[in-house]
């Protein structure tokens, strides 16, 4: 193993453990954001309205909440908390914190195969930083589509890490392959 391996197996696994780091911030970053917003939808609901003030408004033939400029609290809460789409893939919540923890557990595991053994740990790490990008695009979208562009920000900067995490383990593994073919064997 010479240097430039060493370097790049050191490269691949801090690129895995910031990247764990930063997706472990935005997630909190979002919850954060749900919370909040669920909140602020409460406080801002109207209070039910009596059936005959409603039973009036009708009469006259306005629906609640358009002469007033107000949402209903359906609109505006919802079961998500305002959110227009669910985040849920197969009725499981990717960020959950279990979920999240178990995905930063993977992403360390990983970074310490690559570092400590190299070997299978560098294909592992391009598999990893594969579906992990795959997932933070589909984050991406969906944090475009709330609006929210810190948790967007931070997706698209986990995008380019984890693809680069790819790249550099792949670089590595094809070195690899190349350093073997290229030393004899001992006889």
């Amino acid at each position: 193993m010479n240097w430039s391996q060493n370097r790049l197996a050191l490269l691949v696994a801090l690129l895995l453990v910031g990247s764990a780091a930063l997706y472990a911030v935005g997630t909190a970053i979002e919850h954060h954001q749900r919370a909040h917003q669920v909140e602020h939808a409460a406080a801002i609901s109207p209070a039910p309205k009596s059936s005959e003030a409603t039973t009036e408004k009708n009469a006259k033939g306005e629906t609640a909440g358009k002469s007033t400029g107000e949402t209903s609290p359906e609109v505006a809460s919802g079961e998500s908390g305002g959110e227009t789409h669910s985040e849920k893939i197969a009725g499981i919540d990717p960020e959950s914190w279990p979920l999240v923890g178990l995905a930063i557990a993977i992403s360390l595991l990983v970074a310490a195969g690559v570092y400590w053994r190299r070997g299978r740990w560098l294909a592992v790490a391009v598999a990893f930083a594969i579906l992990f990008a795959a997932g933070d695009t589909r984050e991406l979208v969906h944090q475009i589509q709330e609006s929210r562009t810190t948790v967007a920000t931070i997706a698209g900067i986990l995008i380019a890490l984890h693809l680069l995490i790819a790249v550099a383990a792949a670089y590595a593994v094809r070195q690899r392959g190349t350093l073997a073919r290229a030393v004899p064997e001992p006889s």
